[in-house]
């Protein structure tokens, strides 16, 4: 697990630091970005991460658009995505994997839940 990478995408600052602080207690890297336009700049100034984790409903380009773009880059199309959202609901979820996401975790949720779902995912 050492070096393992995440990026967090999540344009409610308390709850990206929240993620942040459980996640880099855990020995991940973290970055964090406050919306897409932010995740894009760290996306093409360094290597890609590990895990991405995407707000759902953002200001500006959703978490859904944003995986999606992702997804069509050669260089990233390999990288998991994790929805966070406070929408639970069947529909939503779809929505969820068919823009790539492999898990969708609802809000609130526990630290253990989210570590839960990023192991199962990059490991660690």
């Amino acid at each position: 697990m050492p070096g393992k990478r995440i990026l967090i995408v999540e344009d409610d600052e308390a709850i990206r630091k929240m993620e942040e602080r459980i996640l880099d207690a855990a020995g991940y890297k973290v970055a964090t970005a406050g919306d897409a336009e932010e995740a894009w700049q760290l996306l093409e100034k360094e290597a890609p991460p590990d895990l991405c984790i995407l707000d759902v409903m953002m200001p500006g380009q959703s978490g859904l658009e944003l995986s999606k773009e992702i997804k069509a880059r050669e260089e990233l199309k390999a990288v998991p995505i994790i929805f966070v959202t406070a929408r639970a609901d069947a529909e939503s979820m779809n929505e969820g994997f068919k823009a790539g996401g492999i898990l969708y975790l609802s809000k609130p949720f526990t630290s253990g839940k989210l570590l839960a779902m990023v192991k199962a995912v990059i490991g660690g």
